[in-house]
């Protein structure tokens, strides 16, 4: 009918606008999340028998939790420009380049985090293959869990297109958590790693029987 209006298709955005969006988005949640991520860190380097982080010589826990900010909201931001980038190509591809270009800017941060001024990395390096592994380990883990539970549970309902916001937000937010949980052991493994100031984790079977010796199956 001639009066009838001709509906608007919705264009694809450009990786212009969804890099700015990406890096406006990053920037509120490292601020708000970094103290916990630190948290974190610090929990996970912890070794109750034997202090190979020198959590306990470097008093860590008095220590400010904003510590390395900047070295992680570069982590954070060049692994998401580089799946932004990669991705876009193949999805495996955007994972392994994220998870390198992550792997040292992230040993910095943990460094800083764990309070080891002289930043010396020394030992981490003689590990680096194994970290880069990890790294990359726990990036496909993460992404990859999240976007196929999530396709799943969107899928999965009868009328997933007139979905109302609220249960679009459980759907995603429960997913994150699944995909958290599952890229743990990897994330606990690469943070030992990257934070020991002795060479008690190298290779990638032995850092792990290592890990379970030491501390168990639960951290």
């Amino acid at each position: 009918h001639p009066t009838e209006s001709i509906p608007k298709v919705k264009k694809e955005p450009r990786i212009v606008h969804k890099a700015l969006t990406t890096g406006v988005l990053t920037t509120l949640a490292q601020i708000v999340a970094y103290p916990f991520d630190t948290i974190k860190t610090r929990k996970m380097a912890k070794n109750a028998k034997i202090d190979v982080a020198r959590f306990n010589l470097n008093q860590v826990v008095t220590k400010s939790t904003y510590l390395g900010f900047f070295t992680g909201y570069l982590s954070v931001m060049a692994g998401s420009m580089c799946f932004l980038a990669f991705g876009q190509i193949n999805f495996f591809l955007g994972v392994a380049a994220e998870g390198i270009v992550k792997t040292w800017i992230d040993i910095s941060k943990i460094n800083a985090q764990m309070a080891n001024a002289s930043m010396d990395m020394s030992i981490t390096k003689k590990a680096l293959p194994t970290a880069v592994f990890f790294s990359i380990a726990r990036d496909l883990t993460s992404r990859g869990s999240y976007m196929l539970i999530v396709d799943y549970l969107l899928k999965s309902c009868t009328d997933w297109l007139a979905m109302d916001t609220n249960r679009r937000f459980h759907i995603y937010f429960g997913s994150a958590i699944a995909a958290t949980l599952l890229s743990h052991p990897f994330d606990l493994i690469f943070t030992k790693i990257a934070s020991q100031r002795d060479l008690r984790y190298k290779g990638i079977f032995s850092t792990t029987q290592t890990i379970y010796k030491d501390e168990g199956l639960v951290k």
